[in-house]
């Protein structure tokens, strides 16, 4: 009897599973481990040995850029680029070009960081459970275990008597393990075994193999979202100043009557209220996100203050035509009658306000 043989009747006794191969000594395995961290060990000297002279140079560059960017207030990024590639020899044709560069070390700690966070998140958004991916560790560590221990489960099943060596014996001839590696029934077997260990594991750990798509979904919604953030916070200053100017001009509002100009003055506390509100958090973000502009600025502001104050100007603008029209005809202000002001309003007015996009209410007797 062999040792696998051996080994697999006392798991059996102990109503485990059989294994195919015999598992790996002790002291094989740690041979192993003190190789790879030797490798490992001298790996990680020779990238931090790089890594330091590469952030050396590129701090030495940074403080060139910095003290050269400060030589005055006028200066931009465009002109510092143009001063290092001219008087240090940086060929460089941004700032990022002066960050260090990441290391292999660097790359495999944000690799394992990423995985971690992607473990974390899928947990969190009960993606799966704890005990699934501990299952579909082991279970990927040895797919055709797995394929075994399915068919044996099925075998019992239909014939409870059944040995373990039997079960064993008739999976290796049903996948042709006991042919020579060489024959058609041995490469065949293969390439069933290899398919149905990856159908079995979509079935069982489908939500952790589709983990890394859902999870790179989701980053990339986060990378989008700080990006507009980037985008609103560097064009916040711009947008703001755009904003103050409109409404330091928006001081009166103007029209023309029977080619006679009227212009009234704005309440102060209307160029308040709408520039509060082109200021707010949220409008802010979607005017920037929408590539605003300050004439479109202008034009909406305008078009606010002719719908919201409609009712006033109308009424200035009439008490302004009528006293125009009394002056012009006798020299004097005779009382405005409600009549008259009405007449004034729907026959005037109500042409002229609609063509700034207000409506102006029909007269009531």
């Amino acid at each position: 009897m062999t040792e696998l043989e051996k080994l697999n009747a006392q798991r059996e006794r102990n109503g485990m599973l059989p294994l195919i191969e015999m598992p790996k000594s002790a002291e094989e395995e740690k041979l192993a481990k003190e190789k790879a961290d030797k490798e490992e060990a001298e790996k990680k000297e020779k990238e931090a040995t790089a890594k330091k002279k590469a952030d050396e140079e590129a701090e030495a560059a940074r403080i060139e850029a910095e003290k050269s960017k400060n030589q005055s207030s006028e200066i931009d990024d465009a002109k510092v680029l143009e001063y290092l590639q001219k008087n240090k020899g940086l060929k460089i044709d941004s700032f990022d070009a002066l960050k260090p560069k990441p290391t292999d070390e660097d790359l495999k700690r944000e690799q394992e960081q990423r995985e971690a966070d992607k473990l974390s998140w899928g947990l969190k958004n009960g993606k799966f459970k704890k005990q699934d991916f501990e299952n579909y560790i082991a279970d990927s560590k040895d797919p055709k275990n797995l394929i075994y221990n399915s068919f044996a489960a099925k075998v019992k099943k239909s014939n409870p008597e059944i040995s373990s060596d039997e079960i064993k014996e008739q999976f290796k001839e049903r996948f042709g393990l006991d042919k020579d590696p060489e024959s058609w029934q041995y490469q065949q077997g293969q390439e069933e075994l290899n398919l149905m260990s990856t159908q079995l594991l979509n079935k069982q750990y489908g939500s952790i193999l589709n983990l890394d798509s859902d999870y790179s979904a989701y980053e990339k919604g986060i990378h989008q979202q700080q990006s507009t953030q980037a985008k609103i916070i560097a064009n916040a200053p711009a947008y703001k100043r755009d904003v103050e100017n409109v409404f330091s001009g928006l001081t009166t509002y103007k029209t023309t009557i029977d080619k006679e100009e009227f212009e009234v003055p704005i309440p102060a506390d209307f160029v308040e209220r709408a520039k509060a509100y082109f200021l707010h958090d949220n409008t802010a973000a979607d005017q920037i996100q929408k590539g605003w502009t300050k004439e479109n600025i202008e034009e909406v502001a305008k078009n606010m203050l002719l719908i919201e104050n409609r009712d006033f100007f109308s009424q200035e603008i009439a008490k302004q035509y009528h006293k125009n029209k009394a002056k012009g005809t006798h020299g004097l202000i005779p009382p405005l009658g409600r009549r008259q002001e009405q007449e004034i309003t729907d026959e005037k007015l109500k042409k002229a306000a609609e063509r700034h996009g207000a409506v102006v209410p029909a007269a009531t007797n």
